[in-house]
Order: structure tokens, then C-alpha cells, then sequence
């Protein structure tokens, strides 16, 4: 577990999902790492709660009711340009990737282990 115990990057991340428990988890986890974490349950909640945040990352799921995570990020990425996505999905990346386009985004799987989300994260937030 040497990766979850790295201090040496935090972030302000916007976590986007839908399903209760798994905005829960994955916001405790990344809290107890150091994380600051706002959370959302959907498109248009995170775009309230984003309002007057700096944002590092946006960890959101691709298919939600309302507003999916590309649209989220197009629109959050108006007012901030440097702001990195991070993807997370039922459905294959392949399959993702016809219908949203993936461009410069990270991808994981669904479902994800908390080691994996946080190596997912981690390497989202290091990447130039």
C-alpha cells in the first residue's frame, strides 16, 4: 500500500457519481489520503458545487440521469482549462470511447478497487 501512503500529491477533486455508496467510499478514501474532496450526485449538482472552486481533477462517471461526465467536463473545463478528467464507467473504455471520445481524459473501470481508484487519481494529477 506504499501508493496510498504518497502525501506528496494533493488536489481539489470534484467526484461526480450517481450510485450513493460508491460516492460515499470513494470520497472517504481520498479524504483520509489527504484530498480535498467536493461531491456531487449528478451533472447539475456538481456544477453548483463547483461554483467558486478550484478544481484539479474531476473524477466523474460517463452515464448519469441528466447530464453525462463528458458534458460535465466540456463545460467545467470552460472556466478551467487545466482542470484533468478522469472517467470511471460500467461500460468498456472501447465502448466509452465511440461514444463520447476520450481526447485527453483518464479511463477507470467500474467496478474499481480502492487502490486502483487511487492510483487512477494519482496518476491523473501527475501527468503533463
Amino acid at each position: 500500500f506504499d501508493l496510498l501512503d504518497d502525501p506528496s500529491i494533493t488536489a481539489t477533486v470534484l467526484l461526480v457519481e450517481d450510485e450513493d455508496a460508491i460516492r460515499h467510499v470513494a470520497t472517504r478514501v481520498l479524504t483520509s489520503l489527504g484530498f480535498t474532496v467536493l461531491s456531487a450526485a449528478s451533472g447539475e449538482d456538481a456544477l453548483t458545487v463547483a461554483e467558486g472552486h478550484h478544481i484539479d481533477l474531476l473524477l466523474t462517471d460517463m452515464v448519469m440521469p441528466g447530464m453525462s461526465g463528458p458534458d460535465l467536463a466540456q463545460r467545467l473545463r470552460a472556466a478551467r482549462p487545466q482542470m484533468r478528467v478522469l472517467f470511471t464507467s460500467g461500460y468498456s473504455r472501447d465502448a466509452v470511447a465511440q461514444q463520447f471520445g476520450m481526447d485527453d481524459a483518464g479511463f477507470i473501470a467500474k467496478p474499481y478497487g480502492l487502490k486502483e481508484l487511487v492510483a487512477a487519481v494519482r496518476e491523473r494529477l501527475a501527468s503533463d
